[in-house]
């Protein structure tokens, strides 16, 4: 590794395609585009996601998953190739549940497999909340608005996936969108048990209501939403 190689970060590193997953898998960047139309690779494999949408906190299913930093934020933010990268990822995991990514927004294209897809109890779900978050670490914040209000088009009435919904919501807009009311679950109760029926409970969109979200449309969301989540995006590979 050269030494200016030696300064870069995990992420960096494999999103430039200077590194891979760790043994035995070994996926590169490449990996992901070579695989991009196998439904199967993208379904059945475990070993990819941490790196295609790394978080800030450590991952609790593979240790040495990628870690996104301040400085990372930073260089996504500055780097048009990185930008285009994550937008090349989001577009595969797109496409393998029914969503296209247009100038405009996010739209749906395949009901029926995004429905299949997002069924509740699936690990999907969780693969879901990775990517919204990730999208507003490395400079994507218009596109995890916009990806959360394609979903929530189709399955916010879906029986089943209310407390989903929250953590989707926060993923996007912050923990401190909440209120200590909200109750708090374990990743495992997206998987384990349905959220109880409740008159209260008449859907995400009006839940996100009751909490003070706000679900506006990508060109209608609050500037200063948008600023909070897109602040570190330059301005030149913005969604206008």
């Amino acid at each position: 590794m050269q030494p200016e190689e030696a300064q870069l970060s995990a992420v960096v590193r494999f999103y430039t395609g200077r590194s891979s997953t760790p043994p035995p898998d070994r996926y590169t960047i490449d990996t992901l585009r070579e695989n991009a139309e196998d439904w199967d690779f993208l379904e059945g494999e475990h070993a990819y996601i941490q790196w295609m949408f790394p978080l800030e906190v450590k991952s609790g299913m593979i240790a040495r998953a990628p870690i996104v930093t301040p400085q990372d934020m930073a260089t996504f933010a500055d780097d048009e190739d990185l930008q285009n990268t994550v937008l090349e990822m989001l577009d595969i995991m797109l496409h393998f549940y029914g969503l296209r990514r247009t100038r405009s927004g996010i739209w749906v294209k395949n009901e029926r497999l995004l429905r299949w897809s997002l069924r509740p109890f699936n690990h999907n779900l969780l693969r879901i909340s990775r990517i919204l978050r990730s999208l507003r670490l490395l400079g994507r914040g218009q596109e995890s608005i916009a990806l959360l209000e394609a979903l929530d088009s189709v399955l916010g009435e879906v029986p089943g996936l209310q407390r989903t919904f929250t953590f989707w919501h926060k993923a996007v807009y912050g923990p401190n969108e909440f209120p200590a009311a909200v109750p708090k679950a374990s990743a495992t109760d997206l998987h384990s048990k349905p959220l109880a029926a409740s008159p209260a409970a008449a859907g995400p969109r009006n839940m996100a209501l009751q909490m003070g979200l706000q679900m506006a449309p990508l060109r209608q969301a609050s500037p200063a939403v948008l600023q909070s989540l897109t602040n570190f995006a330059p301005a030149h590979i913005r969604l206008t």
